[in-house]
């Protein structure tokens, strides 16, 4: 609401009183997008604590790519960014797989490594090698969910242990 004043011959000056304040859900609203534009949310905290702990129970994996973040792959990086290899988190399982870079460079690991997939798939312990259309190679799961803390340790030391496989096979 405003008002006017004028204090004897000064200018008229004006003053505002507030009538309505953001109401709690106005605020969450807000809060909703801040995290929306930030990449948080309710599960970030979580993921960027398993990645501590990744890094705490392996910290050779910085060296290789694996780092701190709030998201749900890490990344090991061969062949100039060609292939990439990710270790990633979801709600029901965790995994590995072999992908390309990104953009144009998206099927550029199944252009390197097809020749060789054969003898690749059977030092992964795979029978076949069968790329998905999505342009990931190799894929694997792990039937844990990031979200129960109790599971850290067996996610964590398999993914590593496949992680390491994956770049020794490929080097």
């Amino acid at each position: 609401k405003a008002h006017v004043v004028r204090i004897g011959d000064s200018p008229y000056a004006p003053i505002f009183e507030v009538i309505e304040k953001p109401s709690a859900w106005e605020r969450s609203l807000a809060q909703t997008r801040k995290d929306a534009e930030t990449g948080k949310d309710a599960f970030s905290d979580v993921r960027t604590a398993f990645w501590t702990r990744y890094l705490e129970r392996h910290p050779e994996a910085e060296a290789e790519g694996i780092k701190v973040q709030r998201g749900w792959n890490g990344y090991t990086r061969l062949a100039d960014g060609d292939v990439l290899i990710s270790v990633w988190i979801g709600e029901r399982t965790a995994g590995i797989y072999v992908r390309g870079g990104w953009g144009e460079r998206k099927h550029a690991a199944a252009d390197r490594l097809g020749p060789h997939a054969d003898i690749l798939a059977r030092k992964l312990g795979f029978e076949t090698y069968n790329p998905e259309p999505n342009g990931h190679l190799f894929g694997e799961r792990f039937p844990k969910s990031y979200q129960d803390e109790s599971n850290w340790p067996e996610i964590i030391d398999w993914m590593e242990e496949r992680r390491k496989l994956y770049v020794a096979a490929i080097s």
